[in-house]
């Protein structure tokens, strides 16, 4: 029997439910009405499914977690010295060493930024920018910048870790964070 993760915050009133194998959840969502999102990525479905369904899904042998769908927000932006939070990444606190980048770090690779959203056309992502999905209901943009901010430190030329790597946009939250 697999139990319901409660989310502590606020919540849409759905859920998200994770299988085994992409064949069982690609099977629960083409007999399922109540599925309103089937993810690409990761073997799972999200819905808002009645007491009944949650029951049954709790019992499926095909089911990894049940996962109630929380509403998120994005913290604070961080100051302005993005040079702090790079070098803490390698290093602890006690040192004090610059953050040495590696100029070909990232090729080949593709990074999410499950965030706010990502502005594509930055100058700093050199066309590497693309959007994936969106799940916070808002146009395929990023209104608040917490995101963009995000894909800088990982992927952008100037402070990205992975200087070469592509920049996937997944928007999870809305303009408020």
């Amino acid at each position: 029997m697999v139990d319901v993760t409660k989310y502590a915050g606020e919540t849409n009133g759905g859920y998200i439910v994770m299988f085994k194998s992409k064949d069982a959840a690609s099977s629960f969502a083409n007999g399922n009405n109540m599925v309103t999102y089937c993810y690409e990525i990761i073997d799972a479905c999200a819905g808002k499914f009645t007491d009944q369904c949650i029951q049954e899904l709790q019992a499926n042998p095909n089911v990894k977690g049940i996962y109630e769908d929380g509403i998120g927000s994005a913290s604070e932006l961080p100051g302005s010295n993005p040079i702090v939070g790079l070098a803490n990444i390698v290093l602890s606190r006690a040192t004090n060493f610059p953050f040495y980048y590696d100029s070909q770090a990232g090729q080949s690779s593709d990074i999410y930024v499950i965030d706010t959203g990502v502005y594509l056309n930055h100058t700093d992502f050199g066309g590497r920018a693309r959007w994936g999905a969106t799940f916070a209901g808002k146009p395929n943009v990023d209104e608040n910048g917490h995101g963009t901010f995000c894909a800088g430190l990982t992927a952008g030329a100037t402070y990205g870790v992975a200087k070469k790597a592509n920049i996937i946009a997944v928007k999870v939250m809305n303009s408020t964070g």
